[in-house]
């Protein structure tokens, strides 16, 4: 089965250090998020693991021998062959984001961290306009706020602000959300 994992810069998963172009077995039934060798199908999902940022690095993978899932995202294995290294390119074309040059600055940019990262990919993802808080200065739980909104339609730019905090942020975007409903 082919499939993608995702590693730190040093290709070490779980503290196991991988190399491309091998294959690594154990002897034992795999056990998801116990025993094995961790792998997902779509690599979208590997995101939910190690986010779309500099700091990891994804491969593709082939699967063998004993493959288990416990959800039909996450996969585990007893039998895995690391078969190439993903480029930024080739994983933009996977996973079909269209605002390549928005993603590779905001991507390229040391102020952002993973879970910023990870919000910006999601909201390009959506096909959102992730302009308005694909911003250093937005932190990770206001990206998510304003990307909720966004994607509810509402009108962000009463709380799209980064000198709001997030708990001001959420409540302008609630009672936003209440009124939509009641109205």
């Amino acid at each position: 089965m082919k499939g993608y994992k995702g590693f730190n810069k040093d290709l070490i998963c779980r503290d196991f250090k991988y190399e491309i172009g091998n294959t690594y077995e154990i002897k034992e039934k795999p056990i998801v998020c116990e025993k094995g060798f961790h792998f997902c199908k779509e690599l979208k999902d590997v995101f939910v693991y190690y986010g779309l940022h500099k700091d990891y690095k994804f491969c593709e993978i082939e699967a063998y021998g004993d493959i288990i899932s416990d959800d039909n995202e996450k996969y585990c294995t007893n039998k895995i062959k690391i078969i190439r290294e993903l480029s930024l390119d080739e994983i933009l074309d996977i996973v079909g984001i269209k605002d390549r040059d928005l993603f590779k600055k905001c991507y390229n940019d040391d102020r952002f961290n993973k879970h910023q990262m990870y919000a910006i990919y999601y909201g390009l993802e959506r096909g959102l306009d992730v302009s308005i808080y694909a911003k250093p200065e937005f932190n990770c739980n206001q990206m998510f706020c304003i990307f909720s909104g966004l994607k509810k339609g509402l009108d962000i730019s009463i709380y799209a602000k980064p000198e709001l905090n997030f708990s001001l942020m959420f409540s302008i975007y609630s009672k936003l959300l209440e009124d939509k409903k009641n109205n």
